[in-house]
């Protein structure tokens, strides 16, 4: 053929125009994750295309200083390093193709020769080699040298590395695959007196953390590293989007004797809207891999509901001394249950606490606040409904649906029943996906907040049952409830409605007697005078 192209990521790449030789005299492509290397039929030549990952397009070749006849391999192991294998001989070269070294031994510098059964790619910038003879190298993608840490099991299929840098061998048995992990420090012969890392320090911990959605968790790192070396601190999480990370540091030196640098890092990480277990690690940075890898410390957090999570609401009274009758029965007039009957209802204590007491002329919004046993930890900033637990329609909320923003109609207890939960909660800010707009903008809205709506309660005296639920997912993992009672005490009764409209009446009735009277004299007087007036 007269031209070439590689699909390379799903696309058809044309590399006609960034090689300088003919496509007729092409022997073999090799693509690697980062590239392709490209070997001629007279084995005069090999070049490297890098491809770049953001124009999708590959660079001209550079021609590398090998000679490749289909015996060469090229693996992908990091951002700016390839590993080429050549028969038994090992080499890095650059991602641009400008450099290659041979892979040499840590312990003495001598080439390193193996046949590359398989090569694991670690999260921390290190790799690992399993050989056909079964053994195991190990290196850091900043240097160009390796160590042997030993065997693996006999017949040993591949290593692979998991999340948090951890090396393990995979054998196969019987249809199943048998994991070996890998204690990295074995088989090390450098003297810990060569190694960057002099010793690290962190809270992190194999022991399992619970937090809940938006809430945080913190960690501290130090590490010293010996002979002027700046040290480095790699946190990772995974999964990736279970966590939201932050990372700040702290640097002091101390050059005396050899020079000791130490970095303190703080990582909080705060939980995300999912559910699930996530693994935290802490890795100092050494790019010696002889080295023991110190202070890879891991800890697992959980990102579910704790255990004495709930909620409560604050300024709730915490003694009833100054109420008579606290545990009582007290009675709901029929027209205020949309029933036919009065409703009889029995306060208990237990269950809703000391009430509070309300006058009916000020919005009432309860200040919710989540806790952990008894420690307040944060207060809730989402949305909460309360259910008026005996059924009174004697009470509104202050916003329609129109004044909240609502561009669609919002979900209601009559529509979703006492199940409304986190679980099926929709917000009524954006359009219907079906098309469907705001019909009854001037019906009551009926979720609350801190910053948004309350409740107003009717002129007259009466006790008030609810049933608060956070329904907004964004707020917690849990189930969160609790149970309050409101009392408006300062209001007329219906009884004390009654005697005042029997007062007014009262005094109404005689002033109209008195006005009466007055009017009577006042125009007794007028007709004496005209009559004077009138006399011959």
């Amino acid at each position: 053929s007269s031209a070439m192209a590689v699909l390379y990521e799903g696309q058809i790449v044309d590399t006609v125009s960034t090689l300088p030789q003919s496509m007729d005299s092409i022997e073999a492509v090799t693509v690697s994750y980062f590239g392709v290397m490209v070997a001629m039929k007279d084995g005069s030549k090999t070049y490297w295309l890098q491809y770049d990952r953001k124009t999708a397009a590959f660079s001209n070749g550079h021609e590398l200083s090998i000679q490749c006849q289909g015996d060469c391999t090229m693996y992908g192991i990091c951002a700016h390093m390839n590993l080429l294998a050549k028969n038994s001989n090992l080499y890095f070269v650059t991602s641009n193709g400008l450099s290659l070294s041979q892979v040499t031994s840590q312990v003495d510098g001598t080439p390193l020769t193996a046949n590359i059964k398989n090569v694991a790619i670690g999260p921390n910038n290190e790799w690992a080699i399993l050989t056909t003879d079964n053994k195991i190298y190990y290196g850091y993608c900043s240097r160009s040298s390796a160590v042997n840490i030993g065997s693996g099991i006999v017949d040993t299929d591949q290593v692979m590395f998991d999340n948090v840098g951890d090396l393990y061998t995979v054998k196969n048995s019987n249809g199943q695959k048998h994991l070996y992990y890998v204690h990295l420090s074995v088989g090390y012969s450098i003297s810990s007196e060569d190694c960057q890392i002099k010793n690290s320090v962190s809270t992190l911990s194999s022991y399992l953390v619970k937090i809940d959605n938006g809430e945080f968790s913190q960690y501290n790192t130090s590490v010293t590293s010996s002979n002027y070396h700046y040290p480095r601190i790699t946190y990772q999480s995974y999964p990736s989007n279970f966590l939201t990370a932050n990372v700040s540091s702290t640097v002091s030196a101390s050059h005396h004797v050899r020079g000791d640098t130490t970095l303190t890092q703080t990582f909080n990480i705060t939980g995300n809207d999912v559910k699930g277990l996530s693994v935290v690690s802490a890795t100092p940075d050494s790019d010696n891999p002889s080295c023991p890898r110190a202070g890879n410390e891991i800890t697992y957090v959980v990102l579910d509901c704790p255990k004495t999570r709930s909620i409560r609401i604050q300024d709730k009274p915490a003694s009833c001394a100054n109420l008579d009758n606290v545990n009582m029965t007290f009675v709901i007039p029929a027209d205020y249950v949309n029933q036919d009957t009065e409703r009889v209802v029995v306060y208990d204590m237990a269950e809703f606490g000391c009430p509070f007491v309300w006058k009916y002329g000020n919005v009432f919004v309860p200040d919710v606040w989540i806790y952990d046993g008894d420690e307040a930890i944060r207060p809730v900033e989402f949305d909460f409904v309360v259910r008026e637990l005996n059924d009174r329609n004697d009470f509104n909320f202050t916003l329609t649906r129109e004044l909240a923003g609502c561009q669609r109609d919002p979900q209601t207890w009559e529509e979703m029943g006492q199940g409304w939960s986190s679980e099926d909660y929709e917000k009524c800010f954006t359009p219907s996906s079906g098309g469907g707009a705001l019909t009854n903008g001037d019906l009551q809205y009926e979720v609350l907040n801190r910053t948004s709506n309350g409740i107003r309660f009717a002129k007259h005296k009466g006790r008030y049952t609810f049933e608060l639920t956070v329904i907004d997912p964004l707020a917690s993992h849990c189930t969160l409830k609790t149970k309050f009672s409101v009392w408006i005490e300062e209001a007329p009764s219906l009884t004390d409605m009654g005697m005042i409209t029997l007062i007014v009446s009262f005094f109404g009735n005689v002033m109209g007697v008195f006005s009466l009277y007055f009017q009577y004299k006042t125009s007794k007087k007028v007709q004496q005078m005209v009559d004077s007036l009138l006399k011959p």
